[in-house]
């Protein structure tokens, strides 16, 4: 992978609409191979995202940082609904994502801890609209009217905490 201009302007807006079509899923590496016919030094990777997507398979560029044997059983960030791409002799199904360091060289992104394959970034809830609300913050803590208990669950809050968050930052 080249380096890339991390000082250059943001890429063009899209709308909301189009990030929700973006499908990212955590998987696990479960297979790795040199792919000494790339251009550039590469690795094959097979990508397990368990029921309904299955073991899907890619190419990257990632051979500065990590090694074969070393990638297995590593979860992974992909986006599963790119359309597949031939590279060189080798048929990519997915697109693992990846920042660069400060050489340009790819430092792959997953989980912190382990999660179940398969699962999706999370985003805002179908049928959300840029720039709606799904609380309201007073400083200290998120308020939701009209929950039976008072408190929602903590998978609630924490949904709604990041669609609050991403609403109001990037829309």
């Amino acid at each position: 992978m080249s380096a890339q201009d991390d000082t250059a302007a943001p890429a063009a807006e899209i709308g909301f609409d189009d990030f929700l079509k973006v499908d990212v899923r955590v998987g696990t590496v479960v297979e790795t191979a040199p792919y000494p016919e790339a251009r550039r030094p590469a690795l094959k990777l097979w990508v397990d995202f368990g029921d309904p997507i299955g073991i899907r398979k890619t190419s990257a560029q990632v051979t500065r940082h990590y090694d074969a044997e070393g990638l297995v059983g590593r979860q992974v960030a992909a986006v599963v609904n790119f359309p597949a791409r031939q590279i060189g002799k080798f048929m990519s199904e997915i697109l693992v994502l990846g920042f660069p360091d400060d050489e340009g060289e790819v430092v792959l992104i997953g989980p912190e801890r382990p999660v179940p394959n398969g699962g999706r970034l999370y985003r805002p809830p179908a049928g959300a609209r840029a720039g709606r609300r799904w609380g309201k913050h007073d400083g200290r803590r998120l308020h939701f009217g009209g929950h039976p208990s008072g408190t929602p669950r903590p998978d609630v809050l924490r949904q709604k905490a990041f669609d609050k968050t991403f609403a109001e930052s990037a829309f």
